[in-house]
């Protein structure tokens, strides 16, 4: 994964990621997302590269009872326990084996993995990534992540900073699996940072020998750009239904679905 250092400096601001238009419509997409998923009234959460810990405010919110946060950051994870009363934290790379963090295997009835998973220069990291998520969870479990857009190289809602998101440097890698970006955000301070973004062939073989089942992709919906819309998102554009075309059409993100098998 990318180092602490790039991620300390980001933690106090990592938030205003949520308030742009290109990030935003995924908050209504994951609640409906989880909510479709099932039930987890005393749920027991895990959350990798949790960063500030707002998926687990988000399954908190649906009744989840314990909610675990891993993340390379130690700056991250100390905003993570100030928003998310009650929650138990892990400074760690989510990359590597966490074997070491005391965690029953098999014990979590969901693990989230926010961007989680574009951090991989390759199919081995991928592996290391499936296996740790699928160590964790329960057969029947539920894994919800966030995955940039791998379908294109670059997708034409953040070929620029139209909803105030923008990648660039966007390289092919050497062993041809896949990219490498970098993503600048339009928030004051600055955010930036770098990612991999495997193809999807080879993020769903990863998963298949780990013990999933099919994944779901999730985009965000016109009822997901209309609850952002009421909120003002987007300025005097944003109040346009047009203007959001491009980012519903190409979207640089999904909101992804797949249980463990047993």
């Amino acid at each position: 994964m990318s180092s602490d250092t790039q991620y300390d400096s980001l933690a106090t601001a990592y938030d205003l990621v949520w308030k742009i238009p290109a990030v935003r419509p995924l908050l209504p997409l994951l609640t409906s997302t989880i909510k479709a998923t099932g039930n987890f009234e005393n749920a027991a959460v895990l959350d990798l590269a949790c960063g500030t810990g707002i998926g687990l405010r988000i399954m908190k919110s649906f009744g989840a009872s314990k909610l675990v946060g891993v993340d390379i950051s130690p700056q991250m994870l100390e905003i993570a326990k100030t928003t998310v009363p009650d929650i138990t934290v892990h400074t760690a790379d989510c990359s590597k084996p966490l074997d070491h963090l005391g965690l029953e295997p098999g014990s979590f009835d969901v693990v989230l993995g926010f961007w989680l998973l574009n951090y991989c220069p390759s199919s081995v990291e991928m592996a290391g990534m499936w296996g740790n998520i699928s160590q964790f969870l329960k057969p029947g479990g539920k894994f919800v992540g966030i995955i940039e857009n791998h379908d294109v190289a670059r997708p034409s809602s953040v070929q620029d900073m139209k909803y105030g998101g923008m990648m660039s440097e966007v390289k092919e890698l050497e062993n041809g699996q896949g990219w490498s970006v970098h993503v600048v955000f339009d928030t004051t301070p600055k955010i930036e940072f770098d990612a991999h973004r495997l193809r999807g062939p080879i993020l769903e073989e990863e998963a298949r020998k780990a013990g999933f089942g099919e994944i779901k992709y999730n985009r965000p919906s016109w009822d997901d750009i209309g609850l952002v819309m009421s909120e003002g998102i987007g300025g005097e554009d944003g109040k346009k239904k047009e203007w959001w075309t491009e980012l519903v059409e190409d979207p640089p993100n999904y909101v992804i679905v797949t249980t463990k098998n047993g």
